[in-house]
């Protein structure tokens, strides 16, 4: 059984996240934490999973038992064995270069009798195994997330703990989470987990974070004007070692809202890093307006285009919220009003913060809002959704209905069916084509 005990916790000078909380988890059981961003669901799974106090300070009272066995007693060199962890952004779990080396080292951490038979079976059951041989940095979200998951598993642990696991899945990914969670639990396993939707993983109970029920956010855009496409991709494709996305042909008017979607490694992010210059098309074109990409300037690529990374820790550059909001601005010396951009996505009270104190749905926001705060004409936006509670995404859609009025083009890539709802158009990627 994993139990939380009357636990306290808060960051060094600030007020308490977390401030007497209780739950137990029997084995075979799977509980779910939910609420709304910066409840403190994360900072709650980090104590059950031993990086606070042991990674991450802060004042910290109450226990995190497994077993009766305090968390916080139990050696680093056991914890594969005994709690997996999955972290909100996988890339965290991840320390070798390709995924068989990451699997086949954790392996060898575990003193498993067949590591290669074990490996394989963790990444069937999540559908994964075309991914051994690949690099973990040329890997999409949702494949990044499979695996994540089959490392967290490898040891047969006596409890999972797991942060927003299914939040970058397509709908097969979440059929195999969801099996391979059952299959922990057939086995005997605790599951602690946080998600904004409880529906993928058919929790046992769920324990609600914060008061009050939570707005429905909107699911209507105003009409985009029409004009001359601000964004192009005309059959342009991309390679890399093992796969070639495209051809992908795409344009986006001015005003419009336009969601990419399909399955885990289709080529959405390919399909933003092409038009924010990121990554050059082997064949094809990707455009700007009138321009290349590839034949503008550095400022004037900043001036035209804004993009929010599917990893929000890419962004995080500055000392405080307000200053990376800010950044983009500063630097091309136009006129911002950093408040007014951090208080239309929530984050005014947050202003003199640092990015490394937000939680994981706030980081989001803080993403979107450096991407957008100078106003680009293009906006590139990577699973933005990802840790964002009703309320937020009522904030997104006020932000996305208020550059459709400016006409300003918006390309959002996203597994989230409200976000499917809320665009003018969805547009597929299959096979990695649209």
């Amino acid at each position: 059984m994993l139990e939380l005990g009357d636990l306290r916790f808060a960051h060094h000078g600030r007020e308490p996240v977390v401030d007497g909380f209780d739950l137990a988890v029997p084995a075979g059981e799977t509980h779910l934490l939910e609420g709304p961003s910066g409840s403190g669901k994360s900072t709650l799974l980090r104590i059950a999973a031993g990086l606070i106090p042991r990674i991450q300070g802060g004042r910290i009272a109450g226990q995190a038992r497994l077993g009766g066995r305090p968390v916080r007693q139990i050696p680093p060199a056991e914890m594969p064995e005994t709690i997996g962890w999955v972290p909100q952004d996988p890339e965290e779990s991840f320390a070798a270069r390709t995924v068989d080396r990451e699997l086949a080292q954790l392996a060898r951490n575990l003193d498993l009798a067949d590591p290669r038979a074990a490996i394989d079976r963790a990444l069937a059951v999540l559908d994964a195994a075309h991914l051994v041989d690949r690099e973990i940095e040329q890997l999409s979200g949702g494949e990044a997330a499979r695996v994540s998951l089959a490392a967290a598993g490898l040891g047969s642990p006596q409890a999972l703990v797991l942060d927003e696991p299914t939040a970058q899945l397509d709908s097969e990914g979440r059929k195999r989470a969801r099996a391979w969670i059952d299959d922990h639990r057939a086995r005997g396993a605790s599951v602690l987990a946080a998600e904004h939707a409880p529906h993928p993983l058919d929790p046992d109970r769920v324990h609600r974070l914060g008061a009050g029920a939570e707005p429905d956010p909107a699911t209507w855009l105003p009409e985009a004007p029409r004009g001359p496409a601000q964004a192009r991709l005309d059959g342009a494709t991309a390679c890399f070692d093992d796969a070639r996305v495209g051809p992908l042909d795409l344009a986006v008017h001015p005003g419009e809202v336009v969601c990419l979607t399909g399955p885990n490694g289709a080529g959405k992010t390919t399909a933003l890093h092409l038009l924010c210059g990121l990554e050059e098309p082997d064949r094809g074109q990707a455009r700007l307006g009138e321009h290349r990409p590839a034949d503008l300037s550095a400022e004037q690529l900043a001036r035209s285009v804004g993009i929010a990374f599917q990893h929000p820790a890419w962004h995080i550059t500055q000392d405080t919220v307000r200053q990376e909001v800010a950044l983009t601005a500063d630097t091309l010396e136009i006129a911002l009003a950093p408040q007014e951009k951090l208080t239309r996505l929530g984050l005014a009270g947050y202003a003199e913060e640092h990015p490394w104190d937000l939680s994981g749905g706030e980081r989001q926001r803080l993403a979107v809002a450096t991407a957008s705060a100078h106003d680009p004409p293009v906006l590139l936006l990577d699973e933005p959704t990802r840790g964002l509670d009703r309320a937020s995404l009522g904030d997104l859609a006020d932000l996305l209905a208020a550059r459709v009025e400016a006409g300003a083009a918006t390309i959002v890539a996203s597994h989230h069916s409200w976000m499917h709802e809320l665009a003018h158009r969805t547009v597929p990627l299959e096979g990695g084509s649209a």
